[in-house]
Parts: structure tokens; C-alpha cells; sequence
């Protein structure tokens, strides 16, 4: 069971009581924030719980006595003691071993950006200077906590996903390490000092992003799924409840949208016209439609998230396009197994089949997963279905990769 911050609270809330303890107005609630995440963070075996609770009696016996009293020093002794021992939670937990590193990375950014918001809401008087610095770098850190949650960080055997995530977790430490140096210190604040620290961070920022940019169109073939709830029962219905929910999210969000609001109204048209494609599946149980619901399903929560997170624009004009491509790629699919399903003339075949050369160089270019590439050498190869099974299965079980070469032995 954690123990009790109430005594500690009352104390440092009360400003008669705690403006000896503080460097400026205010910093008792930062410390707070700190103790509010190490009590999540932390067993009751750990010392630092320890410490907690030796606080909070203390501050329990500065309520009865008056100030400059034993008990007034022995509190002050140990707060700027507990305060020094923060440094440790002012940067990543050694978990190295988790699977999701991710969500552990977002949930610490997450404690910076609240001390960040606290500092703002506080304004001490000496960031007056540098205030719309403070500002940037907390956009900055909600940006990143966007993109640890989006698709493309999702796929940890890329190598870039890994170096991406190491140079995210290093910069949360020297922002946690910062912000420890000059709001946590018992010291007077050196502005100056501290102004320039606060440029270099930020000064840092800017080649991450140009690397997260990168990434983002290298992973752009990464199946969604990463935003995706867990449910256990997927149907048209949800879909659709999907669809809708993301058409009034639309109308619903703020000036950014305004930005890319032809391409979201695309994508959600494109989306609404997979329906009857899949209705007609349903009807005739095809076997795939379940797994196309997923992708549509999945697909949704992609762009909710995307557009429901704090995203800036530059961000949304990269990642949205790589959703249309994804639903084309889902809806070219969609057709052509209609039109095996029903054998209807008046559906016509999907371009890659009807110009199997020209979706070669598109395929070098954006390579496909082995089940896409076996769909894909089945409508070159009509009629040739069982002969193509035999040869498309062992590829089916590989990584993704480029599979060019694959294709050209084949056709030339």
C-alpha cells in the first residue's frame, strides 16, 4: 500500500508555511508531481518510499508548533534531502528488458511534460526571458509522445526503430536532467546558465525530427496495428461504428485539420467505399473477410489516433498519405477477390493485374508482405493458381523484404 502524502501535501500547498523551504513560488508542487510518479513507479521495499514516509511525519509535526522550531529544521533537512535524491527519477527507469520500451519511454516524457505544464502555470520569475523556449520544448516533448505511440515506431526489427528509440530515451534524460539542475535545486538559479542549457535542448530537437521524418518513410509499409485496442470480436458493425466515429472526429478538431482536410475527407470517402465491397463478401462468406475487417479496422484507429494526438502539420502531411496508400492497397485486394468470388465481368480487375509490369516497378519500390505478394503473382498467373501456391508459400513465411528480384526471375 503507498503511503500517505497528505501531511506533506498540506505543507508545501500552504504557502505561510512553505516559502522558507523555497527557492521560488510554487516549487513545492513540482516536488509533489515527482513524488505522485515515484509512488506509481515504485515497490514498498524501495528506500526512496521510505523517505516519502519519514516526509510526511515530519511535515504531520510542523503543523503543531511554530515556525523556527526543531521540528520546522528537521523537516527542512529532510526535504532538501528528499529533493537532491530526485535526480534518480529524473530519468528513464533501467528496463531495458521490457517489450514495450515504448510505452515506459512515453509514460516518463509524460512526468516531464506535467513538471513543464506546473512551471508554466507557476511562472517563476525567472524564466520571464526565455518563457517561449519553455513553451517549445513542452510541444516538442507532446509531439514525441505522439509518435511513440504511432505505427511506424511499432516495428522493433528494424534497426532504425531501435536507434529511434535510444535517441528519444537519451534526450528525456538530459531534458529530466535539466529541469532537475535549475527547478529541483535548493541553490539560487543561475539564468543565464540556464537559458543557454535550455537552447542546446532544443537545438537538439531538430536533427531527431529530421530523423523521425526518415523513418517514417522507411517504415511506411508497416502494417497498423500498433494504435489498435485489443478487442475480441471484430464485425462490420464495429467498422462501421469506426467510420462514423472518425467522420465526426473530423468536425470535431481543431485548426491543424483545416491543413489536410481534403486528404482526411479523401481517406475517410475511401474508407466508407470499402463497405459494400465487404457487405457483398459477408453475404457470401467469403473466408478473407474477417481478415480485411481487421485491416480496415485497424486502419481507422490509425487515422484517429493520428488526428485525435498532438500532431503538427508537418507530421500529419507525412503520415496521412502513407494511410491512403495503405487503404488503396487494401481496397485493390477487396476488388479482386469480389470479382474471383462472384466471377462478375462488370467488376474489373485490379490494375496490377490488368498491367502486371507496371505493379512490378511499383512493387520495387514499396515491397509488400509475403501474403500481398502471393494475392499479387495469383492475378499475373490466372489460371495458374495451384502452381503459384507452390511456389509463393515458403515466401509467404519470410520477413518482409524487397522481393523484386523474385518477381523479374518470373517474368523475364
Amino acid at each position: 500500500m503507498a503511503p500517505s502524502t497528505y501531511n506533506l501535501r498540506r505543507l508545501l500547498e500552504s504557502r505561510s508555511k512553505n516559502e522558507r523551504l523555497e527557492v521560488f513560488p510554487g516549487q513545492g508542487r513540482l516536488v509533489l508531481t515527482v513524488t505522485n510518479y515515484i509512488l506509481k513507479l515504485c515497490s514498498e521495499d524501495d528506500k526512496i518510499i521510505a523517505s516519502i514516509e519519514r516526509l510526511d511525519d515530519s511535515a504531520k509535526l510542523c503543523w503543531g508548533y511554530s515556525r523556527h522550531t526543531e521540528e520546522d529544521r528537521n523537516f527542512s533537512i529532510l526535504f532538501k534531502s528528499y529533493m537532491s535524491q530526485l535526480k534518480v527519477f529524473l530519468k528513464m527507469p533501467n528496463c531495458k528488458s521490457t517489450p514495450n520500451l515504448n510505452e515506459l519511454v512515453a509514460v516518463f516524457i509524460d512526468l516531464l511534460l506535467e513538471i513543464l505544464e506546473e512551471i508554466l502555470r507557476l511562472q517563476p520569475n525567472f524564466i520571464s526571458r526565455f518563457k517561449d523556449k519553455i513553451i517549445t520544448l513542452k510541444m516538442e516533448l507532446k509531439f514525441l509522445i505522439t509518435f511513440l505511440g504511432d505505427t511506424p515506431l511499432q516495428n522493433t526489427k528494424l534497426e532504425t526503430t531501435n536507434n529511434l528509440l535510444t535517441e528519444i530515451e537519451v534526450l528525456a534524460n538530459e531534458i529530466g536532467s535539466f529541469l532537475h539542475s535549475y527547478f529541483f535545486t535548493t541553490e539560487r538559479v543561475l539564468v543565464n546558465r540556464m537559458n543557454l542549457a535550455l537552447s542546446d535542448l532544443l537545438g537538439k530537437v531538430e536533427p531527431l525530427k529530421e530523423k523521425i521524418k526518415h523513418h517514417c518513410i522507411t517504415a511506411s509499409n508497416t502494417l497498423p496495428g500498433g494504435v489498435t485496442p485489443k478487442t475480441a470480436v471484430v464485425s462490420r458493425f464495429l467498422v462501421d461504428s469506426l467510420l462514423d466515429d472518425l467522420k465526426d472526429l473530423m468536425n470535431h478538431k481543431d485548426d491543424r485539420i483545416d491543413y489536410v482536410k481534403d486528404l482526411l475527407t479523401k481517406i475517410l470517402e475511401e474508407l466508407m467505399l470499402l463497405r459494400p465491397l465487404l457487405a457483398d463478401m459477408e453475404v457470401y462468406q467469403h473466408p478473407e473477410v474477417e481478415g480485411f475487417l481487421i485491416q480496415i479496422r485497424d486502419i481507422a484507429y490509425e487515422v484517429e489516433y493520428i488526428i485525435n494526438s498532438y500532431a503538427p502539420v508537418w507530421y500529419l502531411t507525412l503520415r496521412l498519405p502513407q494511410v491512403m496508400e495503405k487503404i488503396q492497397r487494401i481496397k485493390m485486394l477487396l476488388e479482386y477477390s469480389t470479382y474471383k468470388m462472384t466471377g462478375d465481368s462488370s467488376l474489373s480487375l485490379p490494375q496490377s493485374a490488368q498491367y502486371p509490369s507496371q505493379q512490378l516497378s511499383l512493387q520495387a519500390q514499396y515491397p509488400l508482405r509475403g501474403q500481398e505478394i502471393f494475392i499479387g503473382l495469383e492475378q499475373i498467373f490466372i489460371g495458374l493458381e495451384d502452381e503459384v501456391t507452390k511456389i509463393a508459400t515458403p515466401w509467404m513465411a519470410r520477413e518482409p523484404t524487397n522481393y523484386f528480384h523474385f518477381w523479374d526471375a518470373w517474368t523475364w
